[in-house]
Protein backbone atom coordinates (compact mmCIF):
# COMPACT_ATOMS: atom_id res chain seq x y z
CA UNK A 1 0.00 0.00 0.00
CA UNK A 2 1.35 3.41 -0.92
CA UNK A 3 0.81 6.48 1.25
CA UNK A 4 -2.30 7.53 -0.68
CA UNK A 5 -3.89 4.08 -0.23
CA UNK A 6 -2.98 4.05 3.45
CA UNK A 7 -4.56 7.47 4.03
CA UNK A 8 -7.77 6.34 2.30
CA UNK A 9 -7.82 3.09 4.29
CA UNK A 10 -7.43 4.98 7.60
CA UNK A 11 -10.21 7.37 6.55
CA UNK A 12 -12.54 4.43 5.76
CA UNK A 13 -11.62 2.70 9.03
CA UNK A 14 -12.35 5.83 11.04
CA UNK A 15 -15.80 6.01 9.50
CA UNK A 16 -16.47 2.42 10.61
CA UNK A 17 -14.95 3.22 14.01
CA UNK A 18 -17.17 6.26 14.58
CA UNK A 19 -20.25 4.28 13.51
CA UNK A 20 -19.52 1.56 16.07
CA UNK A 21 -18.44 -1.05 13.50
CA UNK A 22 -15.25 -1.82 15.39
CA UNK A 23 -14.41 -5.19 13.84
CA UNK A 24 -14.49 -3.76 10.32
CA UNK A 25 -12.36 -0.80 11.42
CA UNK A 26 -9.84 -3.03 13.16
CA UNK A 27 -9.38 -5.28 10.13
CA UNK A 28 -8.31 -2.20 8.18
CA UNK A 29 -5.94 -1.03 10.97
CA UNK A 30 -4.29 -4.47 10.96
CA UNK A 31 -4.02 -4.44 7.18
CA UNK A 32 -2.30 -1.06 7.31
CA UNK A 33 0.08 -2.31 10.02
CA UNK A 34 0.99 -5.37 7.94
CA UNK A 35 2.13 -2.97 5.21
CA UNK A 36 3.51 -0.23 7.42
CA UNK A 37 4.22 -1.24 11.07
CA UNK A 38 5.31 2.34 11.85
CA UNK A 39 2.01 3.98 10.94
CA UNK A 40 0.98 6.20 13.87
CA UNK A 41 -2.79 6.20 13.31
CA UNK A 42 -3.04 2.43 12.82
CA UNK A 43 -1.00 1.68 15.97
CA UNK A 44 -2.97 4.21 18.03
CA UNK A 45 -6.42 3.21 16.79
CA UNK A 46 -5.77 -0.54 16.92
CA UNK A 47 -4.67 0.05 20.52
CA UNK A 48 -8.00 1.82 21.15
CA UNK A 49 -9.93 -1.21 19.85
CA UNK A 50 -7.87 -3.56 22.04
CA UNK A 51 -8.46 -1.35 25.08
CA UNK A 52 -12.18 -1.23 24.33
CA UNK A 53 -12.15 -5.05 24.33
CA UNK A 54 -10.37 -4.98 27.72
CA UNK A 55 -7.12 -6.34 26.27
CA UNK A 56 -5.23 -3.64 28.13
CA UNK A 57 -1.72 -5.12 28.08
CA UNK A 58 -1.93 -5.70 24.32
CA UNK A 59 -3.28 -2.19 23.84
CA UNK A 60 -0.29 -0.70 25.65
CA UNK A 61 2.11 -2.44 23.23
CA UNK A 62 0.56 -0.59 20.29
CA UNK A 63 0.14 2.66 22.20
CA UNK A 64 3.85 2.62 23.05
CA UNK A 65 4.73 2.06 19.39
CA UNK A 66 2.59 5.05 18.47
CA UNK A 67 4.16 7.07 21.29
CA UNK A 68 7.64 6.50 19.85
CA UNK A 69 6.41 7.93 16.56
CA UNK A 70 4.60 10.94 18.06
CA UNK A 71 4.88 11.55 21.81
CA UNK A 72 3.12 14.92 21.53
CA UNK A 73 -0.28 13.61 20.51
CA UNK A 74 -2.98 14.65 23.00
CA UNK A 75 -5.48 11.85 22.32
CA UNK A 76 -2.77 9.17 22.49
CA UNK A 77 -1.50 10.31 25.90
CA UNK A 78 -5.06 10.50 27.20
CA UNK A 79 -5.84 6.98 25.93
CA UNK A 80 -2.65 5.62 27.47
CA UNK A 81 -3.75 7.16 30.76
CA UNK A 82 -7.17 5.48 30.53
CA UNK A 83 -5.57 2.11 29.82
CA UNK A 84 -3.18 2.38 32.78
CA UNK A 85 -6.14 3.42 34.94
CA UNK A 86 -8.05 0.31 33.87
CA UNK A 87 -5.21 -1.96 35.02
CA UNK A 88 -4.93 0.07 38.26
CA UNK A 89 -1.49 1.41 37.40
CA UNK A 90 -2.47 4.78 38.81
CA UNK A 91 0.99 6.39 38.79
CA UNK A 92 1.45 5.92 35.06
CA UNK A 93 -2.17 6.86 34.43
CA UNK A 94 -1.60 10.16 36.23
CA UNK A 95 1.63 10.86 34.31
CA UNK A 96 -0.10 10.24 30.98
CA UNK A 97 -3.10 12.45 31.80
CA UNK A 98 -0.82 15.25 33.00
CA UNK A 99 1.28 14.96 29.84
CA UNK A 100 -1.88 15.29 27.72
CA UNK A 101 -2.88 18.37 29.72
CA UNK A 102 0.56 19.93 29.11
CA UNK A 103 0.08 19.37 25.39
CA UNK A 104 -3.36 21.02 25.38
CA UNK A 105 -4.71 22.48 28.64
CA UNK A 106 -7.91 23.68 26.94
CA UNK A 107 -9.36 20.27 26.06
CA UNK A 108 -11.54 18.69 28.73
CA UNK A 109 -10.94 14.94 28.30
CA UNK A 110 -7.63 14.54 30.17
CA UNK A 111 -8.65 17.11 32.80
CA UNK A 112 -11.83 15.14 33.41
CA UNK A 113 -10.11 11.76 33.46
CA UNK A 114 -7.43 13.03 35.83
CA UNK A 115 -10.15 14.45 38.11
CA UNK A 116 -11.90 11.08 38.20
CA UNK A 117 -8.60 9.30 38.88
CA UNK A 118 -7.95 11.54 41.89
CA UNK A 119 -11.55 11.15 43.11
CA UNK A 120 -11.36 7.36 42.97
CA UNK A 121 -8.11 7.46 44.91
CA UNK A 122 -9.55 9.83 47.53
CA UNK A 123 -7.32 12.72 46.49
CA UNK A 124 -10.34 14.95 46.78
CA UNK A 125 -8.84 18.45 46.69
CA UNK A 126 -6.82 17.59 43.56
CA UNK A 127 -9.92 16.02 42.03
CA UNK A 128 -11.90 19.18 42.74
CA UNK A 129 -9.24 21.33 41.07
CA UNK A 130 -9.24 19.33 37.84
CA UNK A 131 -13.01 18.90 37.67
CA UNK A 132 -13.51 22.65 38.13
CA UNK A 133 -11.07 23.21 35.25
CA UNK A 134 -13.11 20.68 33.24
CA UNK A 135 -16.32 22.61 33.88
CA UNK A 136 -14.65 25.81 32.64
CA UNK A 137 -13.76 24.29 29.26
CA UNK A 138 -15.83 25.35 26.24
CA UNK A 139 -17.18 21.80 26.06
CA UNK A 140 -17.33 19.34 28.94
CA UNK A 141 -19.10 16.11 29.96
CA UNK A 142 -22.84 16.59 30.46
CA UNK A 143 -22.76 15.21 34.03
CA UNK A 144 -19.83 17.32 35.28
CA UNK A 145 -21.94 19.10 37.92
CA UNK A 146 -23.16 15.79 39.31
CA UNK A 147 -19.55 14.67 39.75
CA UNK A 148 -18.60 18.01 41.29
CA UNK A 149 -21.52 17.60 43.69
CA UNK A 150 -20.22 14.17 44.69
CA UNK A 151 -16.69 15.47 45.28
CA UNK A 152 -17.92 18.38 47.41
CA UNK A 153 -20.11 15.92 49.31
CA UNK A 154 -17.10 13.67 49.98
CA UNK A 155 -15.04 16.70 51.07
CA UNK A 156 -17.74 17.62 53.56
CA UNK A 157 -17.71 14.11 55.00
CA UNK A 158 -13.91 14.32 55.41
CA UNK A 159 -13.51 17.92 56.62
CA UNK A 160 -16.99 18.75 58.07
CA UNK A 161 -16.87 22.22 56.49
CA UNK A 162 -20.39 23.35 55.65
CA UNK A 163 -19.18 25.41 52.69
CA UNK A 164 -18.47 22.10 50.95
CA UNK A 165 -22.03 21.01 51.70
CA UNK A 166 -23.37 24.23 50.21
CA UNK A 167 -21.26 23.80 47.06
CA UNK A 168 -22.38 20.19 46.76
CA UNK A 169 -26.01 21.24 46.91
CA UNK A 170 -25.46 23.99 44.32
CA UNK A 171 -23.88 21.61 41.82
CA UNK A 172 -26.49 18.89 42.30
CA UNK A 173 -29.25 21.47 41.67
CA UNK A 174 -27.54 22.63 38.44
CA UNK A 175 -27.38 19.00 37.34
CA UNK A 176 -31.03 18.41 38.23
CA UNK A 177 -32.12 21.43 36.20
CA UNK A 178 -30.58 19.73 33.16
CA UNK A 179 -31.54 16.15 34.07
CA UNK A 180 -34.80 16.24 36.05
CA UNK A 181 -35.24 12.46 35.76
CA UNK A 182 -32.18 11.75 37.92
CA UNK A 183 -33.90 10.41 41.04
CA UNK A 184 -30.59 9.51 42.71
CA UNK A 185 -29.58 13.17 42.76
CA UNK A 186 -33.05 14.13 44.05
CA UNK A 187 -32.51 11.69 46.90
CA UNK A 188 -29.02 13.02 47.65
CA UNK A 189 -30.45 16.54 47.98
CA UNK A 190 -32.77 15.18 50.68
CA UNK A 191 -29.77 13.75 52.52
CA UNK A 192 -27.89 17.04 52.26
CA UNK A 193 -30.83 18.84 53.92
CA UNK A 194 -30.73 16.25 56.70
CA UNK A 195 -26.97 16.70 57.08
CA UNK A 196 -27.54 20.45 57.50
CA UNK A 197 -29.92 19.62 60.36
CA UNK A 198 -32.98 20.81 58.43
CA UNK A 199 -35.34 17.87 58.91
CA UNK A 200 -38.39 19.81 57.65
CA UNK A 201 -36.70 20.54 54.30
CA UNK A 202 -35.37 16.99 54.10
CA UNK A 203 -38.89 15.58 54.54
CA UNK A 204 -40.20 17.85 51.75
CA UNK A 205 -37.39 16.97 49.33
CA UNK A 206 -37.83 13.25 49.95
CA UNK A 207 -41.61 13.61 49.59
CA UNK A 208 -41.17 15.32 46.20
CA UNK A 209 -38.71 12.61 45.15
CA UNK A 210 -41.16 9.89 46.12
CA UNK A 211 -43.97 11.60 44.20
CA UNK A 212 -41.70 11.75 41.16
CA UNK A 213 -41.20 7.97 41.45
CA UNK A 214 -44.87 7.22 40.79
CA UNK A 215 -46.05 10.34 38.89
CA UNK A 216 -43.35 10.51 36.22
CA UNK A 217 -43.99 8.11 33.33
CA UNK A 218 -40.28 7.70 32.57
CA UNK A 219 -39.52 6.70 36.17
CA UNK A 220 -42.60 4.47 36.41
CA UNK A 221 -41.55 2.51 33.34
CA UNK A 222 -38.02 2.27 34.70
CA UNK A 223 -39.31 0.88 38.02
CA UNK A 224 -41.55 -1.61 36.22
CA UNK A 225 -38.54 -2.90 34.30
CA UNK A 226 -36.36 -3.05 37.41
CA UNK A 227 -38.80 -4.42 39.99
CA UNK A 228 -41.72 -6.01 38.14
CA UNK A 229 -40.18 -7.94 35.27
CA UNK A 230 -39.56 -11.29 37.01
CA UNK A 231 -42.43 -13.60 37.88
CA UNK A 232 -41.23 -14.13 41.46
CA UNK A 233 -41.05 -10.37 42.09
CA UNK A 234 -44.53 -9.79 40.63
CA UNK A 235 -45.91 -12.57 42.82
CA UNK A 236 -44.25 -11.15 45.95
CA UNK A 237 -45.63 -7.71 45.19
CA UNK A 238 -49.18 -8.93 44.53
CA UNK A 239 -49.18 -11.05 47.68
CA UNK A 240 -48.07 -8.22 49.94
CA UNK A 241 -50.35 -5.65 48.32
CA UNK A 242 -53.40 -7.86 48.70
CA UNK A 243 -52.57 -8.80 52.30
CA UNK A 244 -51.95 -5.18 53.26
CA UNK A 245 -55.04 -3.71 51.62
CA UNK A 246 -57.18 -6.48 53.12
CA UNK A 247 -55.73 -5.65 56.52
CA UNK A 248 -56.38 -1.91 56.05
CA UNK A 249 -59.90 -2.58 54.80
CA UNK A 250 -60.68 -4.48 58.00
CA UNK A 251 -60.01 -1.20 59.85
CA UNK A 252 -57.95 -2.93 62.54
CA UNK A 253 -55.83 0.21 63.05
CA UNK A 254 -58.70 2.60 62.25
CA UNK A 255 -57.31 3.66 58.90
CA UNK A 256 -60.35 5.35 57.40
CA UNK A 257 -58.88 7.23 54.45
CA UNK A 258 -57.52 4.48 52.23
CA UNK A 259 -57.75 5.38 48.55
CA UNK A 260 -58.20 2.11 46.69
CA UNK A 261 -61.20 1.35 44.54
CA UNK A 262 -63.29 -1.80 44.61
CA UNK A 263 -62.29 -2.46 41.00
CA UNK A 264 -58.59 -2.37 41.87
CA UNK A 265 -59.09 -4.56 44.94
CA UNK A 266 -61.10 -7.14 42.98
CA UNK A 267 -58.45 -7.30 40.28
CA UNK A 268 -55.78 -7.66 42.96
CA UNK A 269 -57.82 -10.43 44.61
CA UNK A 270 -58.03 -12.27 41.30
CA UNK A 271 -54.25 -12.17 40.81
CA UNK A 272 -53.66 -13.10 44.46
CA UNK A 273 -55.70 -16.28 44.06
CA UNK A 274 -53.58 -17.14 41.01
CA UNK A 275 -50.41 -16.62 43.06
CA UNK A 276 -51.75 -18.84 45.82
CA UNK A 277 -52.56 -21.61 43.31
CA UNK A 278 -49.27 -21.11 41.45
CA UNK A 279 -51.19 -20.47 38.23
CA UNK A 280 -50.32 -16.82 37.63
CA UNK A 281 -49.57 -15.98 34.01
CA UNK A 282 -47.44 -12.82 34.17
CA UNK A 283 -48.62 -11.85 30.67
CA UNK A 284 -52.02 -11.23 32.26
CA UNK A 285 -50.53 -8.56 34.52
CA UNK A 286 -50.59 -5.48 32.29
CA UNK A 287 -48.24 -2.52 32.59
CA UNK A 288 -51.24 -0.38 33.56
CA UNK A 289 -51.93 -2.68 36.52
CA UNK A 290 -48.24 -2.66 37.44
CA UNK A 291 -48.39 1.13 37.54
CA UNK A 292 -51.30 0.88 39.98
CA UNK A 293 -49.29 -1.54 42.10
CA UNK A 294 -46.46 0.98 42.32
CA UNK A 295 -48.64 3.92 43.36
CA UNK A 296 -48.85 4.47 47.14
CA UNK A 297 -52.39 4.63 48.48
CA UNK A 298 -51.71 5.54 52.10
CA UNK A 299 -48.64 6.91 53.89
CA UNK A 300 -49.50 8.59 57.17
CA UNK A 301 -46.32 9.04 59.25
CA UNK A 302 -46.02 7.84 62.85
CA UNK A 303 -46.85 10.37 65.55
CA UNK A 304 -44.09 11.71 67.78
CA UNK A 305 -45.78 11.33 71.16
CA UNK A 306 -43.04 12.51 73.55
CA UNK A 307 -39.74 14.38 73.74
CA UNK A 308 -37.78 11.27 72.80
CA UNK A 309 -38.35 8.49 70.28
CA UNK A 310 -35.41 6.56 71.75
CA UNK A 311 -35.58 4.91 75.14
CA UNK A 312 -33.18 7.14 77.08
CA UNK A 313 -33.41 4.89 80.14
CA UNK A 314 -30.89 2.51 78.57
CA UNK A 315 -27.35 2.74 79.96
CA UNK A 316 -26.01 4.56 76.92
CA UNK A 317 -22.52 5.12 78.31
CA UNK A 318 -22.06 1.38 79.00
CA UNK A 319 -23.46 0.45 75.58
CA UNK A 320 -21.09 2.85 73.82
CA UNK A 321 -18.17 1.38 75.77
CA UNK A 322 -19.23 -2.13 74.84
CA UNK A 323 -19.26 -1.23 71.13
CA UNK A 324 -15.91 0.56 71.20
CA UNK A 325 -14.14 -2.16 73.17
CA UNK A 326 -15.54 -5.21 71.37
CA UNK A 327 -13.65 -6.94 68.59
CA UNK A 328 -15.33 -6.86 66.17
CA UNK A 329 -17.45 -3.80 66.93
CA UNK A 330 -20.95 -5.08 67.78
CA UNK A 331 -23.47 -4.02 70.42
CA UNK A 332 -27.02 -5.28 71.03
CA UNK A 333 -29.50 -2.80 72.52
CA UNK A 334 -32.85 -4.03 73.77
CA UNK A 335 -35.90 -1.82 74.40
CA UNK A 336 -34.39 0.56 71.87
CA UNK A 337 -37.44 2.79 71.36
CA UNK A 338 -39.92 3.98 73.95
CA UNK A 339 -43.03 1.83 74.12
CA UNK A 340 -45.14 4.60 72.58
CA UNK A 341 -42.73 5.05 69.69
CA UNK A 342 -42.52 1.30 69.11
CA UNK A 343 -46.30 1.01 68.77
CA UNK A 344 -46.45 4.00 66.42
CA UNK A 345 -43.67 2.59 64.23
CA UNK A 346 -45.33 -0.85 64.10
CA UNK A 347 -48.64 0.74 63.08
CA UNK A 348 -46.87 2.73 60.36
CA UNK A 349 -45.23 -0.38 58.88
CA UNK A 350 -48.51 -2.29 58.88
CA UNK A 351 -50.42 0.43 57.06
CA UNK A 352 -48.06 2.59 55.01
CA UNK A 353 -48.61 1.49 51.41
CA UNK A 354 -45.01 2.19 50.44
CA UNK A 355 -43.52 -1.31 50.28
CA UNK A 356 -43.46 -1.20 46.50
CA UNK A 357 -40.08 -2.71 45.71
CA UNK A 358 -40.17 -6.53 45.66
CA UNK A 359 -37.18 -8.85 45.66
CA UNK A 360 -37.22 -12.35 44.22
CA UNK A 361 -36.29 -13.91 47.58
CA UNK A 362 -39.66 -13.01 49.03
CA UNK A 363 -39.35 -9.65 50.72
CA UNK A 364 -40.67 -6.22 49.78
CA UNK A 365 -38.89 -2.99 50.58
CA UNK A 366 -39.19 0.73 51.00
CA UNK A 367 -36.33 3.26 50.99
CA UNK A 368 -35.53 6.81 52.07
CA UNK A 369 -36.58 8.31 48.75
CA UNK A 370 -39.48 5.93 48.25
CA UNK A 371 -41.83 6.85 51.09
CA UNK A 372 -39.83 6.13 54.25
CA UNK A 373 -38.53 9.63 54.99
CA UNK A 374 -41.06 11.19 57.34
CA UNK A 375 -40.39 13.42 60.34
CA UNK A 376 -40.59 10.52 62.83
CA UNK A 377 -38.02 8.44 60.98
CA UNK A 378 -35.52 11.23 60.29
CA UNK A 379 -35.85 12.50 63.88
CA UNK A 380 -35.06 8.95 65.01
CA UNK A 381 -31.84 8.80 62.97
CA UNK A 382 -30.70 12.16 64.34
CA UNK A 383 -31.63 11.19 67.91
CA UNK A 384 -29.47 8.09 67.55
CA UNK A 385 -26.49 10.16 66.42
CA UNK A 386 -26.97 12.55 69.32
CA UNK A 387 -27.52 9.94 72.04
CA UNK A 388 -24.79 7.47 70.99
CA UNK A 389 -22.16 10.05 69.99
CA UNK A 390 -19.16 7.83 70.69
CA UNK A 391 -20.45 5.23 68.24
CA UNK A 392 -21.72 7.49 65.46
CA UNK A 393 -19.07 10.21 65.91
CA UNK A 394 -19.39 12.56 62.90
CA UNK A 395 -21.00 9.94 60.68
CA UNK A 396 -24.25 10.82 58.95
CA UNK A 397 -27.10 8.78 57.53
CA UNK A 398 -26.34 7.74 53.94
CA UNK A 399 -29.08 5.19 53.24
CA UNK A 400 -31.90 3.33 54.93
CA UNK A 401 -34.56 0.78 54.07
CA UNK A 402 -37.17 -1.49 55.62
CA UNK A 403 -37.50 -5.09 54.45
CA UNK A 404 -40.79 -6.85 55.10
CA UNK A 405 -40.21 -10.59 54.75
CA UNK A 406 -42.52 -13.33 53.54
CA UNK A 407 -42.73 -15.93 56.29
CA UNK A 408 -42.23 -18.80 53.86
CA UNK A 409 -39.22 -17.45 51.97
CA UNK A 410 -35.61 -16.45 52.66
CA UNK A 411 -33.78 -13.56 54.27
CA UNK A 412 -30.98 -11.34 52.98
CA UNK A 413 -27.91 -13.10 51.59
CA UNK A 414 -24.37 -13.00 52.97
CA UNK A 415 -22.82 -9.61 52.23
CA UNK A 416 -21.01 -6.53 53.53
CA UNK A 417 -22.27 -2.94 53.30
CA UNK A 418 -20.46 0.18 52.09
CA UNK A 419 -20.59 2.28 55.26
CA UNK A 420 -18.92 2.73 58.64
CA UNK A 421 -21.77 1.92 61.03
CA UNK A 422 -24.73 -0.38 60.36
CA UNK A 423 -27.94 -0.34 62.41
CA UNK A 424 -30.38 -3.26 62.21
CA UNK A 425 -33.61 -2.83 64.15
CA UNK A 426 -36.51 -5.29 64.52
CA UNK A 427 -40.19 -4.40 64.91
CA UNK A 428 -42.41 -7.47 64.60
CA UNK A 429 -43.87 -8.57 67.99
CA UNK A 430 -42.12 -11.51 69.68
CA UNK A 431 -45.42 -13.39 69.75
CA UNK A 432 -45.09 -13.92 65.98
CA UNK A 433 -41.62 -15.53 66.15
CA UNK A 434 -41.82 -19.33 66.43
CA UNK A 435 -38.05 -19.85 66.93
CA UNK A 436 -37.08 -17.70 69.89
CA UNK A 437 -33.32 -18.33 69.61
CA UNK A 438 -33.10 -17.66 65.89
CA UNK A 439 -34.52 -15.32 63.28
CA UNK A 440 -32.15 -12.42 63.81
CA UNK A 441 -28.73 -11.71 62.36
CA UNK A 442 -25.44 -13.58 61.85
CA UNK A 443 -22.30 -11.42 61.83
CA UNK A 444 -18.82 -12.74 61.05
CA UNK A 445 -15.61 -11.27 62.47
CA UNK A 446 -14.20 -10.54 59.02
CA UNK A 447 -14.12 -7.68 56.51
CA UNK A 448 -13.85 -7.96 52.70
CA UNK A 449 -10.27 -8.15 51.33
CA UNK A 450 -8.94 -4.73 50.36
CA UNK A 451 -8.81 -5.61 46.66
CA UNK A 452 -12.51 -6.57 46.49
CA UNK A 453 -14.89 -4.14 44.82
CA UNK A 454 -18.52 -3.43 45.77
CA UNK A 455 -19.96 -6.24 43.64
CA UNK A 456 -17.49 -8.69 45.16
CA UNK A 457 -18.90 -8.18 48.66
CA UNK A 458 -22.46 -6.91 48.08
CA UNK A 459 -23.90 -8.94 45.21
CA UNK A 460 -26.09 -12.04 45.48
CA UNK A 461 -23.92 -13.62 42.79
CA UNK A 462 -20.93 -13.42 45.17
CA UNK A 463 -22.50 -15.45 48.00
CA UNK A 464 -20.53 -18.63 47.25
CA UNK A 465 -17.31 -16.65 46.91
CA UNK A 466 -17.84 -14.97 50.29
CA UNK A 467 -18.84 -18.24 51.94
CA UNK A 468 -15.63 -19.89 50.73
CA UNK A 469 -13.56 -16.97 51.99
CA UNK A 470 -15.12 -17.21 55.46
CA UNK A 471 -14.63 -20.98 55.66
CA UNK A 472 -11.06 -20.91 54.37
CA UNK A 473 -10.08 -18.16 56.82
CA UNK A 474 -11.79 -19.76 59.82
CA UNK A 475 -13.89 -16.65 60.48
CA UNK A 476 -16.05 -16.83 63.60
CA UNK A 477 -19.72 -15.93 63.55
CA UNK A 478 -21.90 -14.18 66.10
CA UNK A 479 -25.54 -15.35 66.08
CA UNK A 480 -27.86 -12.65 67.43
CA UNK A 481 -31.43 -13.91 68.04
CA UNK A 482 -34.44 -11.92 66.92
CA UNK A 483 -36.25 -9.83 69.51
CA UNK A 484 -38.90 -7.15 69.19
CA UNK A 485 -37.55 -3.61 69.73
CA UNK A 486 -33.97 -4.90 69.56
CA UNK A 487 -31.28 -2.88 67.80
CA UNK A 488 -27.96 -4.32 66.62
CA UNK A 489 -25.23 -1.78 65.85
CA UNK A 490 -22.07 -3.06 64.19
CA UNK A 491 -19.22 -2.18 61.86
CA UNK A 492 -20.97 -2.17 58.50
CA UNK A 493 -18.06 -3.75 56.67
CA UNK A 494 -18.35 -7.00 58.64
CA UNK A 495 -19.90 -9.82 56.62
CA UNK A 496 -23.45 -10.54 57.77
CA UNK A 497 -26.75 -12.09 56.72
CA UNK A 498 -30.28 -12.74 57.97
CA UNK A 499 -30.43 -15.80 60.21
CA UNK A 500 -32.90 -18.58 59.41
CA UNK A 501 -36.31 -17.49 60.62
CA UNK A 502 -39.66 -19.09 61.34
CA UNK A 503 -42.50 -16.66 61.95
CA UNK A 504 -46.22 -17.36 62.01
CA UNK A 505 -48.16 -17.15 58.77
CA UNK A 506 -50.23 -14.03 58.25
CA UNK A 507 -49.77 -10.40 57.32
CA UNK A 508 -49.20 -9.04 60.85
CA UNK A 509 -46.56 -11.72 61.45
CA UNK A 510 -44.21 -10.65 58.65
CA UNK A 511 -40.68 -10.12 59.92
CA UNK A 512 -39.76 -6.40 59.80
CA UNK A 513 -36.12 -5.35 59.58
CA UNK A 514 -35.01 -1.71 59.45
CA UNK A 515 -31.47 -1.02 58.21
CA UNK A 516 -29.70 2.34 58.53
CA UNK A 517 -26.22 3.03 57.16
CA UNK A 518 -24.01 5.81 58.55
CA UNK A 519 -20.76 7.02 57.03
Amino acid sequence: MDSREINKAIKDALEYHHNGEFKKADLIYLEVLSNNPENFEANHLHGCILSKNKKYDDALIYFKKAHKIDSENYELNNNIGLTYKNIKNYDNAEKSFLRAIEINPNKYQALYNCGILYYQNNRLLESLDYLKKTSNCDTHPKEIHKLLGEVYQALFRDYKEFNYLKKSEENFKIHLDKFPNDTKVRSVLGLLSLWKGDITSAVEVFKETHKFEYDNSYQLNKNIEKYLSKKSSIENMIKHEFEQLTYIDNDTDEIRNSKFSKTYYNQLSYFFSKVQNDTLNVQEVSDDFKKKLLKPLYNKPPRITSDNILNMKNNIKALESQYLNSKPEIVVIDNFLTQESLLEFQKFCRNANIFKYPYEYGYVATFLSKGLSNKFFLELTEEMRGAYKKIFRDYRLTQSWIFKYDNNKFGTNLHSDQASVNVNYWLTPDTENLSKNRGGLIIWDMYPPVDWNFDDYNSSSSTDKIDKLLKDSGAKKNIIPYKENRCVIFNSKLFHKTDEYNFKNGYKSRRLNITMLFD
